[in-house]
């Protein structure tokens, strides 16, 4: 295998890792979600062609709200905490399965909607700590063992089938458990 076929081939692996990761954190936060996909045809249609791997819908709760970031109730917050959630969780396990490096260029749409999100538009302190949490809250939980091999099972499975619907991935959570 030459050298860009190998660069296709990890770069597949880490989109599928991506959004496996997209998938189990909406488990977690108690969220659903149509399907995930990394096939081409299914991404045409979906995003134009304009990225490697999508979940269907995209579930953010938090723009829902009217109030300020600081006007939150415990239960706003929350909502926007596991929406923030789902949003990093595909940047982080795809950064822990590149070992440590982050790709820039992969969640250039996340990074977009978690910009959106009330919380990260909190004078600061409190955006960078919250970011600062959000971030190793994700990374800490992932690093862990068995969040870590159930992602990794997730993106097996769909680099498989292409495309995941949401009992699919809830079945392979919950054969695990």
């Amino acid at each position: 295998m030459d050298n860009s076929s190998k660069r296709i081939k990890d770069d597949i692996r880490f989109v599928a890792f991506h959004e496996a990761a997209h998938a189990y954190s909406h488990l977690l936060a108690g969220l659903s979600f149509e399907f995930i996909t990394i096939d081409p045809i299914e991404l045409q249609i979906y995003t134009g062609g304009k990225s490697s791997g999508y979940i269907f819908p995209i579930n953010n709760t938090c723009n829902d709200w009217k109030s300020s970031a600081s006007g939150l109730s415990p239960e706003e917050f929350f909502e926007c905490f596991k929406s923030d959630f789902t949003i990093v969780s595909g940047l982080v396990a795809e950064t822990i399965f590149r070992n440590g490096k982050f790709n820039k260029n992969s969640s250039k749409s996340d990074v977009k909607m978690l910009h959106d999100n009330p919380l990260m538009n909190h004078p600061e302190p409190f955006r960078k700590k919250y970011r600062s949490f959000l971030l190793e809250y994700t990374f800490q939980l992932f690093k862990q063992k068995e969040h870590f091999s159930m992602i990794k099972k997730i993106a097996n499975e769909l680099l498989k089938e292409k495309t995941l619907y949401y009992d699919q991935v809830r079945k392979i959570v919950e054969e695990q458990v």
